[in-house]
């Protein structure tokens, strides 16, 4: 039996656990004292199904003391945030490395060391230099936020790092950990290097991104040349090559890994010296499907700034409960920036968010706007003729 623990409570460390804790017993911590209460009273901090179904039926215990958590540990996941710093040009790592730091305190030779945060490419090799004493696995997390255990209950691969660098055995126990559980059949496991693991999840992301980038492109386009988006959407999606996934105009890519990803694999580039043209225009058409969003929510309004432009959730994609890398948030944050009038429906609000005015009842959030600006159409305003969407399959 070993002693499995998983290091932070959010979408990916609960995914896993939560797949791990399904047959073996699961050690998971994390710093925030409000998370594990929640947990221990079998209640979820995210918003997540499938999470929510499993919290009754998994092996396992929550801390949020960091000796407990390490001092026998045989395996420890590591899942907590990497994120892009703009004023640095790279991921801020120093989340990851502080939980580096206190595992050595506590834990013992040979503890094999998962991180499932994303990182730089070469970073785990890094750690395997400066902690020899460990044995250091990449393993790269391809789930969704709002969906995170049904990803991993249900994924198309698994990944696994330190093919070249740790022994076979340790690469296989993490192959098994991840895999037993799972409910898909013959799904594959690719045991790499760890580089080319954290390879694989930077441009895994920024393809996806990529796919959004081309059908926002695609729909600024038609939208310019009052053309219907949905048709020729329709029959390119037709084509087998292309099919129709992530295929639905937007705002802009958000949450919390394409925006951050798809930035860290462009300072690669540019660290290494390497030529490129397509990664980083991906980055910078989102940027500019933003601003070209924001110039046709002004023009709705007739440049009038007194207008008052709703905008309907700001959570950045749906079906969770958080803002970070939202796109609409950065559209509205345009618009407030150029002194145009903004207010914000979004039920999980509790305060301003950025400073912009928020308002938690719809009705009286409807009668203030001159116009609403949803990324995406829920039943409470289908049909709405205030409303100004690129969403092309849910206004039916």
């Amino acid at each position: 039996m070993q002693n499995i623990t998983v290091v932070g409570a959010g979408y990916v460390g609960l995914a896993n656990s939560f797949l791990i804790g399904i047959t073996n017993g699961v050690t998971l911590y994390d710093i925030s004292q409000d998370k594990i209460n929640q947990l221990q009273q079998g209640k979820s901090p995210i918003t997540d199904e499938y999470i929510a179904k499993y919290i009754d039926q998994v092996q396992v215990t929550y801390t949020t003391n960091d000796a407990e958590a390490y001092t026998d540990a045989d395996v420890i996941f590591v899942a907590v945030d990497t994120n892009y710093d703009e004023e640095r040009g790279k991921f801020n790592l120093d989340s990851v490395n502080n939980v580096l730091h206190d595992i050595a305190r506590y834990a013992s030779d040979n503890t094999i060391i998962v991180i499932k945060s994303t990182v730089p490419i070469g970073f785990t090799d890094e750690k395997k230099a400066e902690y020899p004493q460990f044995r250091f696995i990449f393993s790269p997390e391809f789930l969704r936020e709002g969906h995170a255990l049904y990803d991993n209950l249900y994924p198309d691969r698994i990944v696994i790092g330190g093919a070249d660098s740790c022994d076979l055995a340790s690469v296989q126990t993490i192959g098994q950990l991840l895999s037993e559980n799972i409910l898909s059949e013959d799904v594959p496991i690719v045991y790499v290097s760890n580089r080319e693991a954290e390879v694989v999840k930077l441009f895994a992301n920024t393809y996806l991104a990529m796919r959004v980038s081309f059908v926002n492109e695609l729909d600024t386009y038609c939208q310019s040349q009052n053309m219907e988006t949905a048709h020729v959407l329709d029959a390119i999606g037709y084509d087998k090559r292309i099919g129709r996934d992530y295929w639905n105009p937007s705002f802009g890519y958000g949450g919390y890994c394409l925006p951050k990803d798809t930035k860290q694999l462009d300072s690669e580039y540019v660290s290494h010296n390497i030529p490129q043209n397509l990664v980083s225009n991906i980055v910078k058409s989102n940027e500019t499907r933003k601003q070209f969003i924001a110039d046709k929510i002004i023009e709705l309004v007739n440049y009038d700034k007194d207008a008052v432009i709703g905008i309907y959730r700001v959570i950045a994609k749906k079906g969770i409960n958080n803002f970070r890398s939202s796109a609409v948030l950065d559209i509205a944050q345009i618009l407030v920036d150029l002194e145009y009038q903004v207010l914000i429906y979004e039920p999980y609000a509790t305060a301003p968010i950025n400073g912009i005015n928020i308002d938690n009842d719809f009705a009286s959030f409807e009668q203030k706007s001159a116009v609403i600006v949803a990324n995406r159409i829920e039943e409470m305003i289908k049909n709405n003729p205030k409303v100004y969407s690129t969403d092309i399959y849910n206004m039916d």
